[in-house]
């Protein structure tokens, strides 16, 4: 049975118990990781972000980096890194992972410029999109190291010898 958590957003469903199902055998702090993905599905500027470039713009410096322009990705960087890293700020709520997701977000549109289509979305929603997910796989890469510590405690502890 899940529990229901009030915030200044409303109800948000917490899906603690049913987390726990998922992974049976291992303390894991549930209600954390649930905690977690309720902020990011929850995610409500106060005041809507609006993009500093127009869409035309972004579409054209995507399309030349595609083809390996580093002044268009120089450019793309300068103009929409502020956004993103408050994009990021604002779903990891930690300055040094959020300057890290940046930084790989980057790089990936770097790698992957070629791969936007305009006919699937707008520019801004595919960067956006980048950044979403970076934040996403971090969140549950903090989750994954967490409990692969609390298995080695766990192990180290089962394996030490008793004082006498």
């Amino acid at each position: 049975m899940a529990t229901a958590v009030k915030s200044g957003r409303g109800e948000i469903d917490n899906e603690a118990e049913s987390l726990a199902d998922f992974v049976p055998g291992h303390d894991i702090d549930c209600a954390a990781i649930a905690g977690l993905e309720a902020r990011l599905r929850a995610v409500q500027p106060r005041t809507p972000l609006r993009m500093p470039l127009d869409e035309g713009r972004i579409r054209q410096l995507l399309a030349r980096i595609g083809n390996g322009d580093a002044d268009a990705f120089t450019a793309l960087y300068d103009e929409t890194s502020p956004y993103l890293n408050a994009v990021l700020l604002r779903l990891l709520r930690d300055r040094e992972q959020a300057s890290e997701a940046l930084q790989d977000c980057y790089i990936r549109i770097w790698r992957r410029s070629c791969t936007y289509s305009p006919e699937r979305g707008d520019a801004a929603a595919w960067l956006i999109g980048i950044a979403r997910y970076r934040a996403i796989d971090l969140v549950r890469g903090r989750q994954t190291h967490a409990a692969r510590l609390e298995t080695h405690a766990s192990d180290l502890r089962d394996a030490a010898v008793p004082p006498r």
